[in-house]
């Protein structure tokens, strides 16, 4: 199993919550191994509220980092977690970090919902309504478990096996390409929806070139384990799509495209040997 670091992330606390987390998670500072603040004379007194309110309240941006002993959360548990808080202006933002491997209790299949359960529930608590979950680095949207409520590329990903993000990202790629290539499905896709800026076919280019960051991918084939013919494919497929972006930088749906992309799509899951779900 590879040890991947989870990272979670909470974006715009207040001052005053940071306090109530940061207390609640170090308990009063029994819980907490370590901590330094980083560049700063500063000292962080876990038994009160006020004075963590105070210090992440004041002017001064500040970088912090816990360790701590555990996490328990909600019935949530780690035996290991890390937690940064880093506060530029008046922006604070909350990061737990722990390895994979603190989750083997969890059963697979549930991980991704066991986590998102609990960054809902702490989201809830302290009145967040941005935050988001993935593989180091989570900033990048291709490693993400999800963000808020939604699912994102690697949610329902086998973390407890022996596979890679790599292949995990090229699956979920591929599965995409999958729908374009089922006839049935593109009956749906190819019908444009007035007054509906969100169309399907939208969506599968939101989730090829934002979530999956297909452009991306194609410069470093490599590393996906894609061979050289694969890549040739792969970045038709991929051009053609891009006739589909208009002038606005927006996805449209192109008619004339429909049949060509389908062909393709086809050829694309024929080199990969990929079978796609035919539902």
């Amino acid at each position: 199993m590879v040890d991947y670091l989870i990272e979670m992330i909470f974006s715009n606390f207040s001052a005053e919550n940071v306090g109530r987390l940061l207390k609640k998670l170090g308990l009063n500072g029994k819980n907490v191994l370590s901590c330094d603040v980083v560049n700063s004379p500063l000292t962080i007194n876990w038994n009160s509220e006020k004075s963590m309110e105070e210090i992440f309240g004041g002017t001064e941006d500040l970088a912090v980092f816990v360790n701590l002993k555990g996490l328990k959360v909600d019935g949530f548990f780690l035996s290991n977690c890390g937690v940064a808080i880093y506060k530029n202006t008046n922006m604070i933002n909350i990061e737990l970090n722990f390895e994979i491997s603190e989750l083997k209790r969890y059963r697979r299949g549930i991980l991704a919902e066991s986590l998102m359960k609990l960054a809902r529930s702490i989201a809830a608590d302290y009145h967040i309504t941005n935050y988001f979950c993935g593989i180091e680095p989570a900033q990048d949207v291709t490693t993400r478990l999800f963000t808020n409520e939604r699912p994102g590329p690697l949610f329902y990903a086998d973390f407890l096996s022996n596979v890679s993000v790599e292949e995990v990202i090229l699956k979920g790629i591929l599965s995409i390409v999958g729908y374009v290539a089922n006839a049935s499905l593109q009956q749906k896709v190819w019908v444009v929806r007035e007054g509906d800026s969100h169309t399907p076919f939208a969506e599968i280019m939101r989730q090829l070139f934002d979530d999956y960051d297909l452009e991306n991918v194609l410069n470093d084939y490599k590393t996906y384990g894609i061979s050289n013919k694969q890549y040739e494919i792969l970045n038709r497929f991929y051009k053609v799509l891009g006739r589909c972006l208009d002038e606005k930088m927006l996805w449209v749906q192109r008619i004339d495209q429909g049949e060509l992309l389908q062909a393709m799509a086809k050829e694309v899951l024929k080199a990969f040997n990929y079978h796609s779900d035919p539902s």
